[in-house]
């Protein structure tokens, strides 16, 4: 069985696909499977995957039903110890990320963590990098406390539980929430970034829907008052206005400047 099972979902991203590729190509630690699931795409993706079979695990090429919907058939087909969910575009931090990764869990007192998080580098509009730090898996009731693909899950802790596909933004947060609830391993944080996230995805570009299910599923999951969670509801709100009409203030407030 492999250490790392690494999910990769892509439509129409021959592009990011490769520079995902390049990213993990680049890995010291070499222990882990990379499983692609694309959605059918209509720009060569399928002629990409095939001439790079001999690095895939798996791989499938067909119609699904959206982002979540892909990463439950990558899970399905997973078998490393431990499962990172990384898109097409997206990339490890450096090529020393899955070591750091592995030897956090292989020194944490001789016992496999459920859990394992960072920071995160995210790519900024003008091509640098900003670092958003972690905001700890304590506080997940703000939101997603840092990006999932700088989130490591236990595949045995995962179990049965797949992504929710009635959400269609915050999916990622639910599970992360319900996974988090059901664990009773150790989780660890590691103070480094773990990934650079490519910007521009479904959860910035629908942001108000994204707002509605968050909502939806602290209430839900975890049980936030109507009052505090329209708090931060309001917060969320907040943040995406402030984003969209002041993007240098809101950088200068939520990113460290990278090189």
């Amino acid at each position: 069985m492999p250490f790392f099972s690494i999910v990769t979902i892509t439509l129409n991203n021959k592009k990011g696909l490769q520079k995902t590729f390049d990213s993990l190509d680049k890995q010291t630690f070499r222990d882990f499977e990379w499983l692609v699931v694309d959605g059918k795409s209509e720009d060569g993706t399928d002629k990409w995957i095939h001439a790079h079979e001999s690095y895939i695990t798996w791989h499938q090429s067909r119609k699904d039903k959206g982002l979540y919907d892909a990463m439950n058939i990558g899970l399905d087909h997973s078998r490393g110890d431990y499962v990172l969910f990384l898109n097409a575009g997206d990339t490890l931090a450096d090529e020393y990320t899955l070591a750091r990764v592995e030897y956090a869990i292989r020194s944490n007192d001789n016992i496999d963590p459920d859990f394992v998080y960072g920071d995160a580098w995210e790519e900024m509009q003008d091509g640098s990098v900003g670092l958003k730090l972690s905001a700890g898996h304590e506080k997940m009731n703000y939101g997603l406390f840092t990006h999932h693909q700088s989130m490591y899950y236990r595949r045995l802790a995962i179990g049965d539980m797949r992504y929710n596909l009635d959400y269609k933004i915050a999916a990622d947060f639910d599970f992360t929430v319900r996974f988090l609830k059901r664990v009773t391993g150790s989780i660890v944080y590691i103070d480094k970034p773990l990934c650079i996230f490519e910007n521009g995805g479904i959860s910035q570009t629908k942001a108000d829907l994204g707002r509605r299910e968050f909502f939806a599923i602290r209430k839900k999951e975890l049980n936030i008052p109507a009052p505090i969670n329209w708090l931060f509801n309001a917060f969320q709100w907040g943040m995406t206005r402030l984003r969209e009409r002041y993007p240098r203030l809101y950088f200068a407030i939520r990113f460290h400047h990278g090189d």
